[in-house]
C-alpha cells in the first residue's frame, strides 16, 4: 500500500489528549448528608483500582481513538499500486528463435519464462488491448491485434513454439512500427502503444534497437550461451545435369558463441552416414561445410553437428 500524504500522521497527536480527557475528572459539588458509613466501601473501590483499569470500562474512548485513526489513514489517501497496465494498447513482441530452446535452470526454457512473464503482464492489466508478435527463423507473425479477451490471449500464447534455427527481432520491427504508428494516427488514446519485448541474451543487443526507438520495455530471459546452430542443408546437381543424380550438399552453420568452436558435421542419405567433415568456427562466425559429391539414390538427406567443443572443452 502507498500514501500519498504522510502530513495527516501528526493528527495522531490528539491521540494523548483524547486519553488525558478521560484521565482529568471535574470537581465535585460538597453535599451535607447524615452519614457516610454506606459511601466508604465504594471510596475504597475507587481509590484501590490501578491505572490500567481505570481504562477497561472506557468503550467510548476507544471508539473516539479509533475514529480519529480513521480519519488520518484517509487524510493519507492510501492506494495499492498493481503490477500491470490500466488502458491504453500495448504490443508484446516474443523472440521464438532457437536459443530460446535453452533451459533457464529452473526447470523451465527461456521462452516458457518469456511466455508466463507475459501473461502476469496480461493478466494484472484492466481494461488493455494487447496485439502480439513472434520473430523467430521463419519471420515475423502477427498473432493479436487489439485483443482485450483475456482467455483468448492466453490460448494464443499457449501456441507459441520455437522454431530450430536462428532468428532476429529485427525483421519484427517494421509490424511492430506500423502498430505503434496506428495508435497514434486513431487518436482514441493519450498515449501511443507501450511495446514490451521478450528476449534471450542473444536477442538482447537487437532489442536495444526496440527501447531506443519505441522506448519499448525489454525483458532478457537468461544470458548468452555457447551454442552452434545447424541453419539448413542445400544440394545441387553436377553441371546441373539431374539425369545423371550426382548432387554435392552443403550445410549452414553458425557459432553464437563468443568462443572458436570446433565440431563434426555429418551428412545422412536416409539412415545410412554418408561423410563426416571436421569444421573450426570462429566467435559468431556462418559457414557453408560442403561435402563431397556423391550418388543420390532419392532418399531423404539431412546434417548433422556433432562433438562441439569451445576453446577445447567439450560440451555437446
Amino acid at each position: 500500500m502507498i500514501f500519498e500524504s504522510m502530513w495527516p500522521l501528526g493528527l495522531l497527536a490528539a491521540v494523548p489528549v483524547v486519553v488525558l480527557l478521560y484521565l482529568l475528572k471535574p470537581r465535585g459539588k460538597d453535599y451535607r448528608i447524615s452519614s457516610n458509613l454506606l459511601w466508604d466501601k465504594l471510596f475504597q473501590n475507587q481509590q484501590s483500582k490501578t491505572f490500567v483499569e481505570k481504562f477497561i470500562h472506557n468503550a467510548l474512548m476507544y471508539l473516539q481513538i479509533l475514529i480519529l485513526m480513521l480519519l488520518v489513514l484517509a487524510l493519507m489517501s492510501p492506494y495499492i499500486n498493481r503490477q500491470g497496465n490500466s488502458g491504453g494498447n500495448m504490443v508484446l513482441v516474443l523472440d521464438t528463435s532457437g536459443s530460446m530452446q535453452h533451459d533457464t535452470g529452473e526447470g523451465r526454457t527461456r521462452l516458457e519464462q518469456s511466455l508466463e512473464e507475459a501473461w502476469n503482464l496480461i493478466d494484472t492489466s484492466e481494461n488493455t488491448a494487447f496485439s502480439i508478435v513472434t520473430s523467430d527463423c521463419t519471420g515475423a507473425e502477427l498473432l493479436a491485434v487489439g485483443v482485450r479477451d483475456k482467455d483468448k490471449l492466453r490460448d494464443l500464447l499457449r501456441q507459441v513454439e520455437c522454431c530450430d534455427g536462428p532468428g532476429g527481432l529485427e525483421q519484427a520491427q517494421s509490424l511492430v512500427e506500423t502498430l505503434w504508428r496506428a495508435d497514434q494516427e486513431s487518436g482514441e488514446s493519450t498515449r501511443t502503444s507501450q511495446v514490451v519485448v521478450y528476449t534471450d541474451g542473444i536477442g538482447a543487443p537487437e532489442a536495444m534497437a526496440y527501447a531506443d526507438f519505441f522506448d519499448a520495455q525489454v525483458v532478457v530471459a537468461g544470458g548468452p550461451v555457447d551454442n552452434v546452430a545447424n541453419n539448413f542443408l542445400s544440394y545441387a546437381y553436377r553441371d546441373g545435369n539431374a539425369a545423371e543424380g550426382n548432387i554435392t550438399c552443403a550445410a549452414s552453420i553458425t557459432n553464437f558463441s563468443d568462443q572458436t568452436a570446433s565440431m563434426e558435421v555429418s551428412l545422412y542419405q536416409g539412415d545410412s552416414l554418408q561423410e563426416v567433415r571436421q569444421l573450426s568456427l570462429g566467435a559468431g562466425e556462418t559457414t557453408l561445410c560442403f561435402f563431397q559429391e556423391f550418388q543420390w539414390q532419392g532418399e531423404p538427406l539431412r546434417s548433422q553437428v556433432s562433438s562441439v567443443k569451445f576453446d577445447g572443452k567439450e560440451t555437446l
